[in-house]
């Protein structure tokens, strides 16, 4: 204890001592602490400037600036105020160095902390140049330097700036609370900025400015930046922007403004920025933006005004205002595979101008108005495989003149308000394959003035007011749409004119399948089905000049097609309207001039067709109206009049099958036949002309019953329904169809005759050889003459097949060499039936010539042809039957009458053989024998005699 004492007042003379030198109060000395010890040590060196390579050796420098033993200056401490000069300066040099662990402060306004001018190869690291005046850390005109772990806080002129030097390296450096920028890039070209961070600047984080290209930003943060996160401005472009950070900037995240073309952001994050969170604006094109996340900020990716050909894919920009906009002549860009949900405005937007972008695989979800817009002239733009879905107000809209563009394969489900909406003179758009289900109010609808619109395989089912719905829009075409159990109508048209809908499907609709109101004229509805709707399967309220053909609403619990009020000069046909509720075809309240054709009604529960009060001059014709509960068709009231109902068929109804109550309608020409408690019910006075009431006659001569032409739908009043010349019973016994004209010319046996000329020469149409004989048809009528309905056309023995093919014999000549002797006959006699001198022959010797052997019957070929014993002729010269064996001549000798007959047979055989001589001589000299043609027809296989 005392040893302590006797040394306390050595002690305290040290203090009094070192105390005036450490001058610890002045601010501008260097302060360090020893982490190991804890050694309290003070450290003050002077700004220098260094301004050749020699340089550098003069301040005992390590190294000697080689790639391998570059110059080394470290561990300077600089406080530069006031002193009107760069803390560290080095210039013009070009030798390896490395510049470390210095600390420059306090350098005065407009004046650097560390500096390098006109460098090559030097290697900034671990320095700190805080509270400088000017920028903390400059590169001007220096290349190929690295810049590493540096800090640069609160300087006045910002923390670092690169100006005219390309390909340097910025790596885990700091830049935060400075004054201006956190860092600064002019004219620079192809520098790697890494892992930097800049916070807290009141302009702006990372700034590239002027004709910056080719640079690298991968892993830098640029937060709470007073202007951008990260800024390129005029003409920087080709650089390369990856997993960077800019968040809570109070304007942008990161802006790419003016000609900033060829950029690539990806997996960069820009949230909760005041403005955008990513922001390119005046023409800043063909750009690629991939993987980046912009949140919670006012804009999230936006794009303004000419930015063209930028690629936009997997970004997500939830919970802004509006998620990612596009506007002012936005053109040729295309957005995949984006995420824009739950903004508080629109999740996607095109607007103002901004034409031919194609929009793919985007998701926008949940947002507070709508999912994806298109507004104010965008046009040629293409929306494809999008999900709007969840919107409080719309999925996807189109607002404001946007025409020509083509959404296909959008998903746009469960939006408050509209699935797909078309506002105000959007015109030419295409909308295919698009499903817009459960939504609010409508799944599809066309406002005010959308024009020439084409609909196609889209569906619109379960929504909570209609399916598709036009209001006031003309010109458009509606294929194969699916408008199901949506809780009003399937499809409705109001004030909307000279539309098509074709192959539509709307089924299973709180009110009706498909409606047309107020003014819905000139449309054309084909092939569309309206069944199962809880009101009416079609309806048309004044509407004109329509025309309904070849649609289907059946089993609706109203009407299957209702028109009413004032419906007029509309045209039904070929619809079929079975099994509903009400009538099949309803006409009520003035409805005038219209055309029911060819319709079906069939088994409805009030009437087939039903025309009610002041339903005049319309035309009823060849409509099919049976097994209903009510009438085939009723005119009710005692003003329907002047109608024309003819050629309908009218079968089988349970009340009447025509009961009419107005007067001066004509009926001409109907089947109504089978109908309960009567065939009709007239009331009035009304015309009836040339009605059938029985269905087992055949009131045409057709060959067709009454009920048969019902089934095979001909007209019992036309004995040839299709005007082809043939006869509908021919046809339908031919297994022709008797509703083809075409079928008329036609070879369906391929025989060389059309089926005309079967039918007038009483051919088989269906064969081509229709006798058998051998010939086809057409060569029995075009070359032969013989008849093609009989086998043997000259009744001589043989079928016409066999003559001319086998035996070379006239097929309509019987006795073809003129013999007196059958061709047949010959043929049977294994005689010659081209050769006229065998008939004065006798082959058998029984004393008959072959002429007399043909005239009795006998066998040429043997002398006894009833083996009565007796040859045949001596059987005729004893006047007994040759071919009679019973019948023979006696013992005695011959009588005188005997030998006259036998004398006078052998007188007639002479004359005959001379007769046949002479005649035989004359027709060879004409050569009267039928040529046989060079080329005959096939014949069958096997011709028989």
């Amino acid at each position: 204890m005392r040893k302590k004492i006797k040394h306390l007042p050595i002690i305290c003379i040290l203090i009094l001592i070192i105390l005036p030198l450490c001058r610890v109060g002045q601010p501008e000395d260097a302060i360090l602490a020893c982490e190991q010890d804890c050694k309290l040590t003070i450290k003050a060196d002077s700004p220098f400037n260094i301004t050749t390579n020699a340089d550098f050796d003069l301040y005992d420098s390590g190294g000697n600036g080689q790639p391998g033993t570059p110059w080394i200056l470290e561990n300077y401490v600089i406080n530069a105020s006031g002193l009107g000069v760069h803390g560290i300066l080095i210039n013009n040099t070009d030798v390896f160095f490395i510049l470390r662990n210095c600390t420059v402060t306090n350098a005065d306004t407009g004046f650097r902390g560390i500096m390098l001018e006109n460098v090559t190869h030097g290697t900034i690291t671990n320095n700190t140049a805080n509270y400088n005046g000017g920028l903390g850390i400059l590169l001007v005109r220096s290349n190929n330097n690295t810049v590493s772990n540096n800090t640069a806080l609160d300087n006045g002129g910002g923390g670092y700036l690169l100006d005219y030097s390309d390909n340097n390296t910025l790596t885990g450096n700091t830049a935060n609370n400075n004054t201006w920028h956190g860092i600064r890039i002019n004219l620079s070209d192809n520098n790697t900025l890494s892992n930097n961070t800049f916070i807290g600047n009141t302009g702006h984080g990372i700034y590239l400015w002027v004709n910056c290209s080719w640079n690298t930003l991968i892993h830098n943060t640029a937060n709470g930046n007073g202007w951008v996160g990260f800024l390129l401005e005029f003409d920087c472009n080709n650089n390369t922007l990856i997993n960077n950070t800019a968040n809570d900037n109070t304007q942008h995240g990161i802006r790419l403004y003016y000609d900033c073309n060829n950029n690539t952001l990806t997996n960069n994050t820009a949230n909760d920025n005041t403005q955008h969170g990513i922001y390119l604006e005046d023409d800043c094109d063909k750009n690629t933006l991939t993987g980046n996340t912009a949140n919670n900020n006012d804009y999230g990716i936006w794009l303004d005004d000419d930015c063209d050909d930028n690629t936009l894919s997997y970004n997500t920009a939830n919970n802004n205002t509006n998620g990612i906009p596009l506007s002012s002549s936005c053109c040729y860009n295309t957005l995949t595979n984006n995420t824009a949900n739950d903004n508080m405005g629109l999740g996607i937007c095109l607007v103002w101008n901004s034409d031919e972008n194609t929009l793919t695989n985007n998701t926008a979800n949940n947002n507070s108005l709508k999912g994806i817009f298109l507004g104010s002239y965008s046009n040629w733009n293409t929306l494809t495989h999008n999900t709007a879905n969840n919107n409080t107000q719309d999925g996807i809209y189109l607002d404001g003149d946007c025409d020509k563009n083509t959404l296909s394969y959008n998903t746009a489900n469960n939006n408050t308000l509209i699935g797909i909406c078309l506002n105000n003179t959007c015109d030419k758009n295409t909308l295919t394959g698009n499903t817009a289900n459960g939504n609010g109010l409508d799944g599809i609808t066309l406002y005010s003035y959308s024009h020439n619109n084409t609909l196609t395989n889209n569906t619109a089912n379960g929504n909570g007011r209609g399916g598709i719905y036009l209001a006031g829009c003309h010109n458009n075409t509606l294929t194969n749409n699916s408008a199901n159990d949506n809780t009003q109508d399937g499809i409705r048209l109001a004030s909307s004119r000279n539309n098509t809908l074709t192959h539509n499907t709307a089924n299973g609709n709180g009110w009706g399948g498909i409606t047309l109101v107020s003014n819905s004229h000139n449309t054309t509805l084909t092939h569309n089905t309206a069944n199962n709707n809880t009101e009416r399967g079609i309806y048309l309220g004044n509407c004109h000049k329509s025309t309904l053909s070849h649609n289907t609403a059946n089993y609706n619990t109203n009407d299957g097609i209702h028109l009413d009020n004032n419906c007029d000069n509309n045209t039904l046909s070929h619809n079929t309207a079975n099994g509903n509720g009400g009538s099949g075809l309803d006409l009520s309240f003035d409805c005038r001039e219209n055309t029911l054709t060819n319709n079906t009604a069939n088994d409805n529960t009030q009437h087939g067709i039903h025309l009610d009060v002041d339903c005049d001059n319309n035309t009823l014709s060849y409509n099919t109206v049976n097994n209903n509960i009510g009438s085939g068709i009723r005119i009710q009231g005692f003003l329907a009049e002047y109608n024309n109902i003819t050629g309908n068929f009218i079968i089988s109804n349970k009340f009447y099958g025509i009961y009419t109550q107005g007067g001066s309608n004509y009926f001409y020409r109907n089947c109504i036949w089978l109908n309960t408690p009567d065939q009709i019910l007239d009331m009035t006075s009304n015309t009836w002309s040339e009605n059938i009431y029985d269905d087992g006659g055949d009131w045409d001569g057709d060959g067709l019953l009454n009920r048969d032409e019902l089934s095979n739908e001909t007209s019992p009043f036309l004995n040839d329904t299709d005007s082809d010349l043939l006869p509908d019973g021919w046809e339908v016994t031919n297994s022709l169809d008797p509703l083809n004209i075409s079928d008329a010319a036609d070879d369906f046996d391929l025989d060389g005759l059309t089926n005309l000329d079967e039918y007038n020469n009483g051919t088989d149409p269906n064969e081509m050889d229709t006798d058998g004989d051998g010939l086809n048809d057409s060569a029995e009528l075009l070359i032969y003459s013989t008849n093609a309905t009989n086998p043997d056309t000259d009744g001589d023995g043989l079928s016409d097949g066999v003559e001319i093919f086998t035996h070379g014999t006239n097929a309509v000549n019987p006795d073809t060499d003129d013999d007196i002797m059958l061709d047949g006959w010959e043929i049977q006699n294994s005689l010659d039936p081209l050769n006229q001198i065998d008939a004065l022959v006798d082959y058998d010797g029984d004393g008959l010539i072959n002429l007399i052997e043909f005239n009795y019957n006998t066998d040429p070929r043997d002398l006894d042809s009833d083996d009565d014993g007796y040859s045949d002729g001596a059987e005729v010269a004893a006047g007994t039957d040759p071919l009679n064996p019973s019948s023979h001549p006696t013992e005695s000798a011959p009588t005188d009458y005997t030998f006259t007959i036998l004398l006078g047979l052998i007188i007639a055989a002479i004359a005959v053989s001379a007769a046949i001589i002479i005649h035989g001589l004359l027709v060879r000299s004409k050569s009267s024998e039928t040529p046989v043609p060079k080329k005959l027809p096939p014949a069958p296989k096997n011709p028989t005699q």
